[in-house]
């Protein structure tokens, strides 16, 4: 396989480096064809690599692909018995004609791409999201957690800063929250 964009079951197209690696260096979403059958293989992709649990993900990905998806499996006759589409936020995996495959995961790379850059646009415009409960994606009520912040210490607030940097990369809107008292109690 020349194309650095997908892989096929476990194949390295860069001798020693694991695709997954590479896509992480690289922020580029993996993408995978799996050999599912003579006729049929499998293709998914995962976001983790692009968005590197340092934000949180504001189009739902699997949204986006499922029409393109079902307009590919009408025109491609895909049995129904064979149909399959899963997708989420963060990945997707879908069934498709083996000889459509590598051409496929190439075009899925490539949307991705610019998917990931509509996404970033929106989270750029948005990052902060907190529910009408008063609670985040991640399950922390602000208010409550802002009070508790307050009660802490610079030296405490740090070290919470390090355990759920460490936990959960993806809390950016709760760390932000404590570098935001850091910076409080730094300028007292």
């Amino acid at each position: 396989m020349k194309s650095a964009t997908y892989i096929i079951e476990d194949e390295k197209p860069i001798p020693n480096v694991s695709h997954l690696d590479y896509c992480f260096e690289r922020s580029l979403p993996y993408v995978k064809i799996r050999k599912e059958g003579t006729k049929y293989w499998k293709l998914d992709f995962n976001m983790h690599p692009i968005v590197r649990n340092t934000r949180l993900i504001k189009l739902n990905y699997g949204d986006c692909l499922e029409p393109i998806y079902k307009a590919y499996a009408e025109s491609a006759e895909i049995p129904n018995e064979k149909y399959f589409f899963h997708g989420s936020n963060y990945d997707c995996e879908m069934i498709v004609r083996k000889e459509d495959a590598e051409k496929l995961a190439d075009q899925l790379f490539h949307l991705i791409v610019q998917l990931s850059k509509y996404d970033q646009q929106f989270f750029d415009a948005n990052p902060v999201y907190v529910n009408e409960a008063g609670y985040t994606l991640e399950g922390f009520h602000e208010q409550n957690f802002k009070n508790d912040l307050r009660k802490k210490s610079p030296e405490e607030l740090s070290v919470l800063f390090k355990e759920l940097k460490r936990a959960d990369k993806s809390k950016t809107l709760v760390l932000s929250w404590i570098s935001d008292e850091i910076s409080l109690k730094k300028s007292r």
